[in-house]
C-alpha cells in the first residue's frame, strides 16, 4: 500500500521522502550524471534537427551547403524571435513577480540584520573592559578558524567545479 500510487498520495512524509532521495542522489553525483545525460540527448537531438533541416534545404530549395546552413540559423533565428514574442511577455511578468518578491525578502533580512546589529552593539556597549577583551579573544581564537576552514572548504568547491 505504500508504494501503491493511493498510498503514495496519502503519505504526509513523501517531501521528506523526496528530499531525502535527492539528498542522496546529489551525495552519490547521480543528479550531475542525469544533466549530462540530459544535455548531451538535447545536444544529439539539435543536432539531428539541424542536419534535417539543411538536408531539406539542400534537396528542396535546392542550395548548396553554406547556404543551406545559413537558410537553417536565419530559421533558428526566426524561432526563437517567434518563441520570444509567444512567451516572453509572460516570462516577463513572472520576472517582475519573482523581482518584487525578492526585494520584499531583501527589505525583511535587512530589518532583520538592522536588529541584530542593535543587539549586537547594545551588548558590546554593556561589556566592562575585561569582558571585551574576553570577547576579542574568543572571536580571534574561535570564529577567525572557522571562516578559514570555511573559505578553504568553499576554494576547495569552486575548484572541483572549474
Amino acid at each position: 500500500m505504500f508504494l501503491s500510487k493511493a498510498g503514495w498520495r496519502r503519505n504526509p512524509n513523501r517531501r521528506f521522502w523526496i528530499l531525502g532521495l535527492l539528498l542522496i542522489a546529489a551525495l552519490t553525483g547521480a543528479l550531475e550524471s542525469a544533466w549530462d545525460l540530459l544535455a548531451d540527448l538535447g545536444e544529439i537531438l539539435f543536432e539531428l534537427v539541424e542536419e534535417n533541416l539543411e538536408g531539406f534545404y539542400r534537396k528542396f530549395a535546392k542550395l548548396d551547403m553554406h547556404r543551406a546552413q545559413m537558410a537553417t540559423a536565419y530559421t533558428y533565428l526566426l524561432l526563437a524571435v517567434a518563441l520570444l514574442l509567444l512567451f516572453g511577455p509572460r516570462l516577463w511578468q513572472q520576472l517582475q513577480v519573482r523581482l518584487r518578491e525578492i526585494e520584499r525578502i531583501r527589505l525583511r533580512l535587512a530589518a532583520r540584520c538592522r536588529i541584530l546589529f542593535e543587539r549586537a552593539r547594545g551588548w558590546w556597549e554593556r561589556l566592562d573592559f575585561f569582558g571585551k577583551i574576553a570577547a576579542a579573544g574568543v572571536a580571534l581564537l574561535g570564529v577567525i578558524p572557522l571562516l578559514l576552514l570555511l573559505s578553504y572548504g568553499l576554494g576547495s568547491a569552486l575548484a572541483e567545479l572549474l
